[in-house]
C-alpha cells in the first residue's frame, strides 16, 4: 500500500539524509564568532528540527529521494527558524531590521542574482559577525534549487510565497501596539490585487478568511517545499495552480494554526502574538480548524501525485497532536474528539509521529 511506502522512504531514506544536513549546520552554527547569534542558531536547530525533518518527506515522493531537494529544504529551513528565533528573542523591534535579515530568505530563491556582503544581512541588527553562517545557507540552498531541472517553472509562485511569508515575519514582530493593525491591513491589500490572485490562483476576497488566518497561512513553508518537489521532475507543471490552491491558504493556514493552538500557553508566559486569542472561544477556533482540514482533504484530492498531498494532510495532525504540550491547550477535549472521528490514516500517523518522536528525542 502506498502509505507505507512512503512512510518507510520517510524514515529510512528521507530522514537519514536530512539529519546528516542537520548535523552539519548544528556544527557550522556552533562556529558563529559572535555569542548571541551563535546561541540563537544553536537554539533554533536544537528545537526546532522537526521542521527540517517534516519538510524533507516532500523527497519521498520518489523512489530514489533527491539529496538536492533535501539540502534545499534544511537549509531554507534553517533560514527560517534562525531568523524567526532572532525576530522573537531579539532586543530589536525595527521592521526595517526584519525586513533586511529576510531578504536572505527571498535571495535564496531567487536564481542569477549577485550576493551581498557577509554582513550586509545585518546592517540594522545589533549584532552582526556570524562567521558568514547566514550567506553560506542562502548559497546552498540556491545552488541546490539551481540543480532541480523544473525550477524555472515553479519559481515566480515560490517567490511570491516566499515574500508573503517574509512579509508576515516583519508584521507580527514590530512593536506591540502596531502588530494587528499592520497584519489587518496587510491582508486587505494582499486580497484586493488581481495580480497576486492570478499567481495563487484564488480569490482570497471569496474564502471569507479572518486575518489572522491568512496571516497563518503565510507562515508555512510548506507550499514552497510542494512546489519544489515538483520541480524534481524535468516535466514539472507549467500550471501550478492546483498546487497553490491546495496549499495556500488551506493546508499551510492549517499547518500554522496546529503549531498555534500548541504554542498557546507558551505564547501567553512570552508575550508573544498568538492567533488563537482572536478566536471567540476554544470551541470557534477548533470548528475554524475543523473547516481548514475539510479544505485542505478536498484540495489535496485534486492535486498530481494527491495520495502523498493526502498522507502530509493527515501527517500534520499527527506530528502535532503528538506533542506532549497539546493535553494543556484550551480546547483540547474539542480536537479529542476531532481525532475520535477522523480517517484510518490520520490515526496512522498519530503512531508514525510519536515513532518519530521516539526516535529524535523530540519530544
Amino acid at each position: 500500500m502506498l502509505v507505507f511506502k512512503l512512510l518507510y522512504r520517510s524514515f529510512y531514506k528521507v530522514l537519514p539524509i536530512s539529519q546528516q544536513k542537520l548535523a552539519y549546520w548544528r556544527k557550522r552554527a556552533g562556529q558563529i564568532p559572535e555569542a548571541e547569534l551563535r546561541y540563537q542558531a544553536e537554539m533554533s536547530l536544537a528545537s526546532k528540527q522537526f521542521h527540517s525533518d517534516g519538510g524533507c518527506v516532500f523527497a519521498a515522493f520518489s523512489k530514489q529521494p533527491s539529496e538536492d531537494l533535501i539540502t534545499a529544504i534544511v537549509a531554507f529551513q534553517t533560514i527560517s527558524d534562525y531568523l524567526d528565533n532572532l525576530c522573537d528573542r531579539s532586543t530589536s523591534l525595527s521592521a526595517e531590521d526584519f525586513t533586511r535579515l529576510h531578504e536572505s530568505m527571498i535571495n535564496a530563491v531567487t536564481l542569477g542574482i549577485s550576493f551581498p556582503a557577509a554582513d550586509y544581512y545585518y546592517e540594522f541588527h545589533q549584532e552582526q559577525e556570524d562567521g558568514g553562517y547566514l550567506n553560506e545557507l542562502v548559497h546552498r540552498t540556491r545552488q541546490s534549487l539551481n540543480r532541480l531541472p523544473g525550477y524555472p517553472a515553479v519559481a515566480d509562485l515560490v517567490i511570491l510565497l516566499t515574500q508573503l511569508y517574509c512579509d508576515l515575519q516583519v508584521h507580527k514582530h514590530v512593536v506591540q501596539s502596531e502588530r494587528v493593525p499592520r497584519l489587518e491591513a496587510w491582508y486587505q491589500r494582499i486580497a484586493a490585487d488581481p495580480a497576486i490572485a492570478a499567481k495563487l490562483g484564488i480569490d482570497l476576497m471569496q474564502t471569507d478568511l479572518y486575518w489572522w488566518e491568512f496571516s497563518a497561512a503565510c507562515g508555512s513553508t510548506l507550499g514552497i517545499f510542494a512546489l519544489w518537489a515538483e520541480a524534481v521532475q524535468a516535466n514539472s507543471l507549467n500550471d501550478n495552480t492546483e498546487i497553490g490552491r491546495c496549499y495556500f491558504p488551506w493546508i499551510t493556514g492549517l499547518h500554522i494554526l496546529l503549531d498555534y493552538w500548541i504554542d498557546q500557553e507558551e505564547d501567553r508566559l512570552a508575550g508573544d502574538l498568538n492567533f488563537f486569542a482572536y478566536y471567540r472561544s476554544p470551541q470557534h477556533a477548533v470548528e475554524r480548524l475543523e473547516g481548514f482540514l475539510q479544505q485542505a482533504r478536498q484540495r489535496a484530492k485534486k492535486t498530481p501525485n494527491s495520495p502523498f498531498h493526502i498522507l502530509l494532510v493527515e501527517g500534520l495532525i499527527g506530528m502535532y497532536l503528538s506533542d506532549q504540550k497539546v493535553t494543556a491547550q484550551p480546547g483540547y477535549e474539542h480536537v479529542q474528539q476531532l481525532i475520535s472521528s477522523s480517517t484510518w490514516m490520520t490515526k496512522l500517523m498519530l503512531r508514525a509521529s510519536r515513532y518519530y518522536r521516539r526516535r529524535t528525542g523530540h519530544a
